[in-house]
């Protein structure tokens, strides 16, 4: 499911996130619609706390 998306110095950026049912959750960081290879699995945590955080630290890191 997209959760956040954003542009950037003219670039799109999506953050999906999907869970498993175990506990454990997936991010995808998308630009412009192409998959980057930083994806992260994790113990589900709380969404609203930590998107904000990624998309700091996406516009930070480009």
């Amino acid at each position: 499911m997209k959760v956040r998306d954003f542009e950037h110095n003219g670039t799109r950026y999506e953050i999906h996130v999907y869970t498993y049912g175990n506990g454990m959750m997936h991010i995808s960081f998308l630009r412009n619609g192409e998959i980057l290879e930083t994806c992260i699995t994790l113990p589900e945590i709380d969404l609203d706390m930590v998107i904000p955080q990624l998309e700091d630290s996406i516009r930070e890191a480009v």
